[in-house]
């Protein structure tokens, strides 16, 4: 198990680049009109201040409903970085919040796309 927070020394190299912890994110149960079937989702997540524990089924505090489809040992801790978010802000014209991408844990100077995790 291991305990997150955004004041932790939490620091991975990419490429040359220091990534560091933005935010950790949690999202509650949340009714919505089109999530079939179960009818709500925990994916509109919000930052924390809290410490997190992370363990292998994922985020303590956050939930999963399909679980099927999300979560489980393979799908434990969804991971989103500010790189991605300013590409996706310039798209749509609008600056997005951390969380907004359904992620736990938002990073600087991370990139999904030439990410190997």
């Amino acid at each position: 198990m291991i305990l997150l927070d955004c004041a932790s020394l939490f620091c991975i190299n990419q490429r040359e680049k220091d990534v560091h912890l933005v935010s950790v994110n949690v999202g509650k149960t949340r009714k919505l009109d089109n999530a079939k079937p179960l009818g709500i989702t925990g994916i509109f997540k919000l930052p924390t201040q809290d410490a997190a524990f992370v363990s292998p089924e994922g985020l303590a505090g956050d939930t999963i409903c399909d679980t099927e489809n999300h979560g489980g040992l393979d799908q434990a801790v969804y991971v989103y970085g500010t790189e991605d978010y300013a590409w996706w802000s310039r798209q749509l014209g609008q600056e997005l919040a951390p969380g907004t991408c359904g992620e736990n844990l938002t990073l600087s100077e991370f990139t999904s796309a030439t990410s190997k995790i």
